[in-house]
């Protein structure tokens, strides 16, 4: 038999709204970058953040004034890495953060690099890859809004924690075999 559901119920390619792993996040920004609000937990979680949802960018990235705003530091022997933008290249120190939040969805240890090119009057920052890869994600124009869908399995953090380590090795042969 049919199901009655309520008309928002599916949206505009027929997927279900309900589905309980989908979070659907509205957008801003008509013809220009997407804006995507985010939580960011520090001591002063509450504040809502703007990302620019960006697929080209690795890290997720945020303004001095945004680490500020939540109460995260930045340490003075901050790993740094080199951002490759579509001005050029530049430096930026890295922050680890507990926890960002997309709605309900939780992305645990987050490594976040400073850069203060990467935001604007509107945008507090970028929501990279090492974020986004961890869903499946559609855009929905019409209604101006991303689903975000949990892939299945164990998450590759490789992008979090590449980072963060430096490894060194020696290789030691003797003589006698």
């Amino acid at each position: 038999p049919p199901i009655d559901l309520p008309p928002d119920a599916l949206a505009s390619d027929g997927a279900r709204r309900d589905e309980p792993e989908t979070t659907w996040i509205p957008y801003t920004g008509k013809g220009q970058s997407l804006l995507i609000p985010a939580h960011i937990d520090g001591a002063n979680f509450g504040e809502e953040l703007q990302f620019v949802f960006d697929t080209g960018a690795t890290l997720t990235t945020l303004s001095q004034r945004a680490l500020e705003v939540v109460d995260i530091p930045i340490p003075d022997d901050s790993p740094i890495v080199v951002l490759r933008t579509a001005s050029g290249q530049l430096e930026a120190k890295l922050v680890l953060v507990e926890a960002l939040w997309l709605k309900d969805e939780l992305v645990e240890w987050v490594t976040v690099a400073v850069c203060e090119y990467c935001s604007s009057e509107t945008a507090d920052g970028l929501l990279g890859l090492n974020v986004s890869s961890h869903y499946r994600v559609s855009i929905d124009h019409e209604n101006e809004e991303i689903e975000f869908v949990p892939r299945r399995g164990r998450r590759n953090r490789k992008l979090d924690i590449q980072p963060w380590l430096e490894l060194n090795t020696v290789l030691t042969r003797w003589d006698d075999g």
